[in-house]
């Protein structure tokens, strides 16, 4: 282990990163509005120390009146997707595209998209009308996975939120920071924000600020999304219940 890096724990960095992330890289001071935070939201891409969320309000508002239950079925994602911008859709097009048998398709997918108002039988029993699309409500998405010392580490996870997120951060500890600094070139190449954080200062530095960027895969985005809104139904849940 470098030095004394088991004097300083990560989950010292987490506070900090709260504090300061938003208004450090957005330049606004009412984060709380503009922002939802989740630590260690689960991914299908790995599970970030931070994500930071920026959702669209008025999607947000639709998606709640439209269909109020989160979608965590990667199956039922996937076909969404796949029909997304079609006007109808046909049992056999599902079957030939989707990697499921008949069956599954029609009694779990299918019933699913017409129970919850995605899709409309018509005379013929093998083709659906499309009646709503399916809308991911995030604006913006930034992912920071947070290290005291092991950059190259940190790096590859943060590289790997790049699948679901628009920016992507690997936060340090200043003490320790000099060997990710050396290699700045490598973040600016893959895109990925560098950030060095000091407990003793309680504030951030940024390295490098990456550029806005569509996440790699739609599926996996979508999916995250729908665990942020499962949270975000929790929380209103429980603040109305308060």
């Amino acid at each position: 282990m470098q030095g004394n890096t088991f004097l300083i724990l990560e989950s010292e960095l987490i506070p900090i990163l709260k504090d300061n992330f938003i208004e450090t890289l957005l330049s606004t001071n009412n984060p709380i509005a503009d922002m939802a935070v989740y630590e260690e939201l689960r991914s299908p891409y790995g599970i970030p120390d931070l994500v930071f969320s920026d959702m669209n309000k008025y999607a947000l508002k639709k998606r709640v009146s439209d269909n109020p239950l989160p979608i965590l079925s990667k199956d039922i994602i996937k076909t969404l997707l796949l029909i997304e911008g079609k006007k109808k859709v046909t049992l056999s097009f599902l079957e030939k595209t989707l990697p499921y048998n008949k069956d599954k398709i029609k009694n779990m997918i299918l019933r699913y998209l017409i129970k919850n108002n995605y899709l409309v039988k018509s005379n013929n029993s093998e083709t659906y009308w499309i009646d709503k699309q399916y809308v991911s409500c995030l604006d913006n998405l930034y992912s920071i996975e947070a290290k005291i010392s092991s950059w190259k580490r940190g790096f590859y996870q943060a590289y790997r939120y790049k699948w679901f997120s628009h920016y992507s951060f690997l936060a340090i500890h200043e003490k320790y920071a000099s060997p990710s600094i050396r290699n700045l070139e490598l973040f600016k190449k893959y895109n990925i924000g560098l950030l060095t954080v000091s407990t003793s200062r309680k504030n951030l530095e940024v390295l490098h600020r990456p550029n806005y960027e569509k996440p790699y895969s739609r599926e996996i985005t979508a999916l995250t999304f729908e665990r942020i809104f499962s949270s975000y139904l929790e929380k209103k849940a429980a603040s109305q219940a308060g």
